[in-house]
């Protein structure tokens, strides 16, 4: 479901492509310095949300591993899993 938001002020695009989100963007988005964001368009307008980050998913995963009861792989089981799929004459 989108939000529809409007805003009253236009805003100027620089030389270098630029526009600055309105605090009230930033804030409905959740977005901070660094963030990324994603662009989407149906042909008449575009839509903008949040990207999801590296630690917005190790969240994610986290809290899905709490929830099953599943540990996680420790970097022990990564190394062993790779070695015997190399041993396996397998390309990693």
């Amino acid at each position: 479901m989108a939000i529809m938001y409007s805003m009253a002020n236009a805003y100027s695009i620089t030389s270098k492509y630029q526009v600055t989100l309105p605090k009230e963007v930033r804030n409905l988005l959740g977005v901070q310095a660094k963030d990324q964001l994603k662009f989407e368009s149906d042909g008449k307008r575009v839509y903008l949300e949040k990207a999801l980050s590296v630690s917005d998913v190790q969240h994610m995963n986290k809290r899905l591993l709490r929830q099953r009861r599943i540990k996680p792989a420790s970097d022990e089981d990564i190394k062993n899993a790779r070695d015997k799929y190399l041993q396996n004459d397998k390309q990693w």
